[in-house]
């Protein structure tokens, strides 16, 4: 099929599908369009006028194999959607009226589950919702324990969502049972599989892999820790693609934090489409967050994969000896040899964030916006600030339209030791209660009155150095004491990223305790201290927060500014620039465990 330049065969097609919607009567509660207008434009039409620019650069497919699985990128659109692009191209060959998307794993974080599944009817974007196939989620629960529901996760996770506009003007007939991957093991990919096997019926099953590949390291070093696991997913090496991410040399790498972010989900779509007669992987495309004009010191790597049944090849020649092998190899020049010995590498790398992006309007070269802050974020990254109620066990409300600010907040305070050691305790102590299933009732406490004056308090959590929960406010409405209490509960409980802990996991957590001086506001961004000033934006109704703490991933201003603006307030990033934006700065007395 060509393409006649702009009236191409997909335009045509997508805006014919224009005023669809996904048939889905179902009452029930509907997962909104969370990144819109920050990972891929809001607006339908500009939308589908940027997947169908980025379908059009696509050769067509060469070959008449049948596409069993695929594995995507899932970053902002300007960063990854030509990425995706050609394995979606390959959805014309590909029958299914179910589509599983697995992203994001949480591993340690959910150990002994399988995924984590969700309760909604329905996922929205801004062409309309997307049914979720509520029968098969219901089996897959009933046949394994080991899968879950929360749809918390599911809410705050933008890795199935970035998938729905492409399979929505592609497959605007078909179903989706969204996953996150739980705990990274090849046991797991395998029940996964069997349990899908179990339930299928007389459906058509599509698994789709929504994973970015390494995170954070430069580009160069990028390039290899992705062929890497690229590697072991061309030879179906699910065994080794587990084992790489979660004790791969890679791990020695400073600021390298995974060399793939869902092994799992490419393991199980591995692992189904093989089973389904699958034999080749093809590496449509590869790329970083460098590619588009970011920083190349600290990059996001992202490939495109299809996972075909090739028919064999008439013999012209006998072939040359190989290695045994379970899964024959292909010979298409694109793609990738068996995995070969894990790379000796050695990098040091400066920090960016993950490559997110802002997409304002389509073209055909876009403009990229500044890498965001990934999610989660590992040790001392701030989700939006929260307000907790006053209650023993609180339901946080965010504080986002409503910064209090005071005239004069620009000196240093500090805590006794005494009172870190009250604080950490009760924290401690109120977690574990919490994990236990056991009543809460504030201990005596010491006669110091620091715990009794107002306090404007972050409590974080890490598990092996991995964010595990954050959640704080910036009004100091309740006694330091109570304030401390009542979020370390919320952010082991009521943070919506994460799963909530378990008492397994309490030995393994660490407790951050950072209490907010009062805020002032700057006249402009020259008043900003790097590496001292937590900072607070507000324009229009919106706001978001970076504590101190983050200078040490975001350490140029212009960029930790426009990423404050994007990916915490929603706002455009350049916006920190203009009169009409409030900026508010605070330092923080931090001490943890």
């Amino acid at each position: 099929m060509s393409i006649p330049g702009r009236r191409s065969f997909f335009h045509l097609l997508l805006f014919t599908l224009g005023a669809f919607r996904m048939v889905n009567n179902a009452m029930g509660a509907t997962r909104p369009a969370t990144v819109a207008g920050k990972f891929y434009p809001a607006d339908a039409r500009q939308l589908r006028t940027y997947i169908a620019d980025c379908l059009d650069a696509c050769p067509e497919p060469e070959d008449n194999a049948e596409v069993l699985g695929i594995c995507v990128p899932h970053a902002g659109y300007v960063y990854s959607a030509k990425v995706a692009a050609p394995a979606y191209r390959y959805l014309a060959n590909a029958d299914f009226d179910t589509a599983v998307i697995i992203g994001h794993d949480f591993g340690s974080q959910a150990p002994g589950i399988i995924a984590v599944l969700t309760e909604y009817d329905k996922f929205a974007t801004p062409f309309g919702e997307i049914p979720v196939d509520t029968e098969l989620v219901q089996a897959l629960l009933q046949t394994d324990r080991r899968f879950v529901t929360h749809d918390g996760v599911h809410q705050a996770e933008h890795s199935v969502e970035v998938q729905l506009p492409f399979l929505q003007l592609l497959k605007p007939e078909c179903k989706i049972v969204p996953a996150l991957f739980g705990e990274v093991t090849p046991e797991h990919c395998r029940a996964f599989v069997q349990a899908l096997q179990k339930c299928q019926g007389g459906r058509k099953i599509f698994v789709i892999s929504s994973s970015d590949m390494s995170h954070y390291p430069e580009a160069e070093t990028a390039k290899q820790l992705d062929a890497q696991t690229t590697a072991y997913a061309s030879s179906f090496d699910v065994e080794g693609l587990c084992k790489w991410q979660t004790r791969g040399n890679w791990r020695g790498l400073p600021h390298v934090e995974v060399p793939i972010c869902s092994a799992g989900g490419l393991g199980t779509a591995l692992l189904w489409s093989q089973a389904h007669g699958a034999n080749t992987v093809k590496i449509l495309r590869q790329a970083n967050s460098s590619d588009v004009g970011g920083p190349t010191n600290r990059v996001v790597g992202y490939a495109s994969m299809v996972f075909l049944k090739s028919q064999p090849q008439p013999e012209v020649a006998p072939p040359a000896p190989a290695e045994k092998a379970e899964i024959p190899q292909t010979t298409d020049a694109q793609a990738v040899k068996p995995a070969p010995a894990e790379p000796a590498i050695t990098i040091q790398v400066q920090p960016v964030p993950e490559a997110t992006a802002t997409v304002k309007a389509p073209e055909p070269a876009p403009e990229p916006e500044p890498a965001p802050t990934p999610e989660p974020e590992p040790v001392k990254q701030t989700p939006e600030p929260v307000k907790p109620a006053p209650t023993p066990e609180p339901e946080p409300q965010a504080t986002n339209t409503a910064v209090p600010e005071e005239d004069s907040a620009e000196h240093e305070f500090s805590l006794p030791p005494e009172v870190h050691r009250v604080l950490l305790d009760l924290a401690r102590l109120r977690i574990t209660g919490g994990a236990k299933g056991k009543p809460w009732q504030m201990p005596d406490l010491p006669d110091l009155p620091e715990l009794q004056e107002p306090g404007a308090v972050f409590v974080t959590l890490t598990r092996n150095g991995q964010l595990r929960g954050c959640i704080g406010t910036t009004s100091a409405r309740l006694p330091l004491c109570q304030a401390v209490s009542e979020l370390a509960f919320a952010a082991a409980f009521q943070d919506r990223r994460f799963m909530p802990v378990e008492a397994g996991e309490l030995k393994e957590l660490r407790l951050e305790i950072s209490v907010l001086s009062p805020l002032e506001r700057v006249d402009s961004a020259e008043d900003i201290v790097p590496g001292k000033h937590g900072v607070v934006v507000r324009r229009q109704g919106r706001s978001g927060l970076f504590l101190p703490q983050v200078w040490k991933q975001l350490p140029d201003k212009e960029h930790f500014l426009n990423v404050l603006c994007t990916e915490k307030a929603g706002l455009p990033a350049d916006c920190w620039r203009q009169p009409e934006t409030e900026l508010l700065v605070f330092t923080v007395h931090s001490f943890s465990e």
